[in-house]
Parts: structure tokens; C-alpha cells; sequence
């Protein structure tokens, strides 16, 4: 995360002009954004990709087929950490008015969710957290990156 942290600060001198940045502006904000992403990489990825969404994309049950005992087990933890990103998301992006390193973390697991029957209906009851996930599913990067 630190080596991350110091990129993503380092991002627009690198590339030169004004460039949005990766991290919030103030301090406060900066710190919670770092707990976001850590948050995220420990609790969450996990759970949400390798033991949810990959059962779907590399079936390891039998006969090639996803193997639902896993995906039934990881779907049951889903909502309990969803509702961490929805109390989260009270304000517009989990660390501020802009969004940071934790939203461009987050976003594309939450499309990844989204694909899915059990986690797509997971979602429906998080309205701030899909929300979120609309506003930055609108930005230039999110569409030039689904095209």
C-alpha cells in the first residue's frame, strides 16, 4: 500500500500538467483512503474475486462446471462486507468528494460482482454503494477500459 500510496502522489508531476489525482487532498481524507485500500486488499478481494467470481470464470468443480458449494458459501459472506463499502459511500467516494485509489480499487470489483446472480442480487441492496459504483462506471476511464 505505501508503494502505492507514493506512486499514485507521484502520478501527476510523472505525467506532467495538471492531472487529477489518485489521492485525496487533505490529510484526513488521505489516511482513510490508505484504511480503504487496505481494507480492500485484506477483507475484501479475496472473498469477492478468488473465492466468488473466479469460481465462475475458471470452473474447478466437477465436470468442469463452477463449483457451487464454494460460490454458495462466498455469496453468504457477500452481503456483511458489502454493507462496510455502504456505510462507506455516506459521502460521495469512500475518501471525499473526488474518487481516490480506494474507489478505482473497488470499482472494478464491483463490476466483476455485478456479472453474477448472487452477488448482482447481493448489490441491489446497497443503494449508496451502487451509486458509487454508477458515477464511476461514467467516467472516461471505466468506458474506454469496457469498449
Amino acid at each position: 500500500v505505501a508503494r502505492g500510496a507514493r506512486l499514485a502522489g507521484a502520478l501527476p508531476a510523472l505525467l506532467g500538467g495538471e492531472r487529477p489525482t489518485l489521492l485525496a487532498q487533505n490529510i484526513r481524507d488521505r489516511a482513510i483512503g490508505e484504511q480503504w485500500v487496505s481494507a480492500i486488499n485484506s477483507y475484501f478481494y479475496d472473498l469477492a474475486i478468488r473465492r466468488y467470481v473466479l469460481q465462475y470464470a475458471f470452473p474447478k468443480g466437477a465436470n468442469g462446471q463452477p463449483d457451487r458449494a464454494v460460490i454458495a458459501a462466498s455469496a453468504g459472506e457477500l452481503p456483511e462486507k458489502l454493507a462496510i463499502f455502504e456505510r462507506g459511500y455516506t459521502r460521495p467516494f469512500l475518501a471525499g468528494q473526488q474518487p481516490t485509489m480506494p474507489d478505482y480499487f473497488l470499482a472494478p470489483i464491483v463490476g466483476y460482482l455485478d456479472m453474477f446472480p448472487e452477488s448482482k442480487a447481493a448489490l441491489a441492496s446497497f443503494p449508496n454503494l451502487m451509486h458509487a459504483h454508477a458515477a464511476m462506471k461514467e467516467r472516461p476511464s471505466w468506458k474506454e477500459t469496457q469498449a
